[in-house]
């Protein structure tokens, strides 16, 4: 794709992302997984903080990815009996 601005200045756009998001895919995956690439969510549980949390970040109060955790999938799910 070719954009001009001006008949003097061209300007030239091209998206590499179609060809190369593979294998950043792939080499982000090897980078986390050996250690080598380290992120930072900050997590919040329980969907009734999330509007805070929402205007903390806004604020800039949070660090990396803003996470709401709605539900533990890793404890057993409590279930009530009907009475």
């Amino acid at each position: 794709m070719r954009l001009t601005t001006s008949p003097s200045i061209p300007l030239i756009n091209y998206d590499f992302t179609d060809e190369l998001y593979a294998d950043f895919q792939r080499d982000v995956s090897k980078g986390i997984s050996e250690g080598r690439i380290k992120y930072r969510e900050d997590i919040v549980d329980d969907l009734e903080i999330a509007p805070e949390a929402f205007m903390g970040m806004l604020a800039g109060k949070n660090f990396g990815k803003l996470l709401v955790r709605v539900a533990n999938l890793s404890a057993p799910l409590e279930r009530k009996k009907n009475l």
